[in-house]
């Protein structure tokens, strides 16, 4: 039996239960440390059958969970398991650049930094998000980053803009 059965429960018939339950149990907290959220989504990015991490994540229970916190496991998760070329996924991080939640949409945009996704509907929702951010310079983008550090909305419109610098556009 692999390592991964024996952790996971080899005969559960989602081996990825116990990482659920624990995404489940993370949804239902008023608040965390943040490195409950990393170490969870580390988990997700350890766990080698993509194919069953997207369909996890990418589900509705999970892409669109009440708790910010799922929301942003499941787009870090997928961002550090560098799943950039599916479909399904883009499109979900797509519709997460409008979340309502700052910290969401900057995690989605951070996304599309690293995916470098050329496409046009997509360009034109970070360029929405990243406002009167586009354009400007590294330097620029940097500094307004340190005088904003808790600040969700300006940082997801500095990591739009950077998505874009990232894209090339």
């Amino acid at each position: 039996m692999s390592f991964w059965k024996n952790l996971f429960g080899g005969g559960d018939k989602n081996p990825l239960s116990p990482l659920t339950s624990q995404l489940d149990a993370l949804g239902n907290k008023q608040t965390i440390m943040p490195v409950e959220m990393f170490q969870l989504a580390n988990s997700f990015v350890e766990y080698p059958d993509n194919q069953a991490v997207i369909d996890t994540l990418v589900n509705e229970k999970y892409a669109n969970h009440k708790s910010l916190y799922v929301r942003r496991v499941v787009i870090i998760a997928l961002r550090r398991k560098q799943i950039f070329d599916v479909p399904k996924v883009n499109q979900m991080m797509y519709e997460k650049l409008s979340d309502p939640v700052g910290w969401v949409a900057y995690d989605a945009a951070w996304f599309f930094k690293e995916a470098k996704v050329y496409d046009e509907k997509i360009i034109k929702k970070l360029t929405e998000l990243a406002s009167d951010k586009v354009g400007l310079s590294a330097d620029e983008l940097k500094k307004i980053s340190d005088d904003n550090l808790s600040d969700a909305q300006v940082r997801a419109q500095i990591e739009a803009a950077e998505a874009l610098q990232a894209i090339q556009v």
